[in-house]
């Protein structure tokens, strides 16, 4: 995944991502910064785990935020 790519799905994911991301593979929060800033190699077992998280993730944060703004219109009416 390129750097832009990952610069672009962190800007979907939500705050402490990389805390959760590790926790949930069992690596390191260092594995997953190195990875998602496109600095650890491309050796490390854990990249692909990493960023299917990331992508469930930042899918999931972007749910939230459409029903957020559903609830924030309806609230406005």
């Amino acid at each position: 995944m390129h750097t832009e790519t990952l610069s672009s799905l962190k800007s979907h994911l939500p705050p402490g991502y990389e805390k959760r991301i590790a926790r949930e593979i069992g690596c390191s929060v260092g594995t997953v910064h190195n990875i998602m800033n496109g600095k650890h190699c491309s050796r490390s077992g854990y990249k692909e785990k990493i960023i299917e998280v990331a992508l469930r993730l930042a899918e999931e944060n972007q749910q939230v935020g459409l029903q957020n703004e559903k609830a924030m219109r309806s609230y406005k009416l």
